[in-house]
């Protein structure tokens, strides 16, 4: 969005998981998709199609933030596998809106890309 000119800013996800404020999780994605949704149909209207004008979103990231050496854990919504997938759920129906047939913006999930060397099981479950 910020990318394609002028947009809201909101804290960094680790922030937004200080919160453990889901209904405000919503409302942030609601407010990305709707502005996302205005910003492509002026593209479209003045017939632009460049990079970053799309409604295709690569977020939220949704990976566990177990280990500082990695340097990306402002991008995650914290350590708790529980929180995330709650915060997670609603940052993307928030995205995606609640139309039964349209989504707002195509939203892709960003998940597992750093995991320092654990196992899925490891990170996401109950110790075996």
């Amino acid at each position: 969005m910020a990318r394609s000119g002028l947009a809201t800013v909101f804290p960094q996800a680790i922030g937004l998981g200080a919160t453990w404020d889901q209904d405000l999780i919503y409302r942030v994605g609601t407010v990305i998709s709707d502005e996302a949704r205005a910003k492509y149909h002026e593209f479209i209207r003045n017939n632009s199609r460049a990079r970053y004008q799309g409604l295709t979103f690569w977020s939220p990231n949704i990976n566990i933030f177990r280990d500082p050496r990695w340097g990306r854990g402002q991008e995650t919504y914290g350590e708790d596998p529980f929180l995330t997938g709650k915060i997670a759920v609603q940052f993307i129906k928030g995205l995606q809106g609640n139309d039964p047939k349209y989504f707002k913006v195509f939203q892709l999930s960003n998940i597992m890309r750093c995991t320092a060397g654990q196992s899925l099981p490891g990170i996401h479950l109950m110790p075996l």
